[in-house]
């Protein structure tokens, strides 16, 4: 074992790495031993609870997992974000000599073929996770990848990946049906319109200000809500759900002339729906498959075709039927259930796949 490990240095060989969730380690580690019953899953994220794709594509996943009947374990979430291979030298040996049967990347991969290498020198599985299109060599070495959208895998099979290897899963959502718009609240004097997104698509929304500069529009706001540092309102997970279900229509607008833009997942698409509430979106082929343009949600390319849906949503009631249209698919098809019994299924799938 040593000999192996040595062979695939560098690893970093730190002691007391508070990355790492020892218990579940140990927890992995006695259930591999003495009680291997089920299937044994170990996590490696880029981030903790606060980092969406490690909760929307790690912990809510791994929770489900356990319910589903897989024996699924964090071993590690760091506090900042970390997409290098930091594991020391003692959990590297304590999971190379357990029966953990599969290892998932959940974006972690400098650094990390190495040890991809020694998973397989003993017999045990490896599956890459992938939201977003990057330079990695993750998706070659792995036994599997799973990536969030069509187009991503396109991409992943021009750069050489086999299809057989890549299996598109769509995020899943992470309200319940308990969580719904109010549309008969009349606390708002104007319509909020809302926009949910990460800091480094803060441009996008300049389409969404200008548009609302029409004066038919004087009584419709924009609420932004980010880690950005001009949001409105603060992103936070203890509080993103009522201030989402405080605003009237939801917008999404994106660069569709770019293949990042149509690699993306539509959680914030399936997350409004969820929520009851009417959505404009940039026409992303993700989105494209949820969306009928004027029956349970808009597209939204130009300037003008911004202005006429925001116009069209003005009316309560048609907010209401646009906003509550298609919404009990949308939780069972994507519902946290539904999605996580499709990884449960490339496990299964990769765990009796022949070398």
């Amino acid at each position: 074992m040593a000999k192996e490990l040595k062979n695939t240095l560098p690893y970093q060989l730190i002691r007391g790495d508070k990355r790492v969730d020892y218990r579940r380690l140990l927890l992995a580690t006695i259930q591999s031993r003495f009680f291997k019953t089920k299937p044994i899953v170990a996590w490696l994220l880029c981030g903790n609870i606060n980092t969406g794709s490690s909760r929307i594509h790690g912990i809510n996943i791994s929770r489900e997992l356990n319910r589903q009947g897989i024996a699924s374990h964090i071993l590690q979430q760091p506090q900042s974000y970390e997409e290098e291979f930091t594991l020391n030298y003692y959990v590297i040996k304590k999971i190379l000599a357990s029966s953990i049967d599969v290892v998932m990347f959940q974006r972690v991969h400098k650094n990390a073929t190495g040890f991809v290498h020694d998973l397989r020198a003993t017999g045990k599985k490896s599956i890459f996770v992938m939201a977003d299109y990057f330079p990695t060599e993750m998706p070659h070495v792995c036994d599997q990848v799973i990536v969030i959208s069509d187009v991503l895998k396109d991409l992943l099979v021009q750069d050489g990946i086999s299809a057989n290897k890549v299996t598109v899963i769509p995020d899943a959502v992470e309200t319940d049906h308990t969580q719904c718009k109010n549309h008969s609240d009349h606390a708002n004097q104007k319509i909020k319109v809302v926009w949910v997104g990460n800091e480094g698509h803060w441009e996008t929304i300049n389409v969404i200000k200008e548009a609302l500069n029409d004066p038919k529009l004087s009584h419709f706001e924009l609420v932004t809500i980010s880690a950005h540092k001009e949001a409105m309102i603060p992103w936070r997970l203890d509080t993103i759900w009522n201030d989402i279900l405080a605003c009237d229509i939801a917008v999404i607008p994106a660069d569709i002339t770019k293949d990042e833009s149509q690699a993306k997942s539509n959680n914030r698409l399936t997350m409004f729906k969820a929520l009851g509430i009417p959505v404009i979106c940039s026409p992303l082929s993700t989105y494209r498959k949820i969306i009928n343009h004027g029956v349970n949600g808009f597209f939204a390319e130009s300037l003008q075709g911004w202005q006429e849906c925001l116009y069209f949503l003005k009316d309560r009631d048609t907010r209401q039927r646009i906003g509550l249209k298609d919404r009990d698919r949308i939780l069972h098809q994507y519902g946290l259930p539904t999605i996580a019994g499709m990884y449960k299924d490339i496990i299964t799938k990769v765990l009796h796949a022949k070398r």
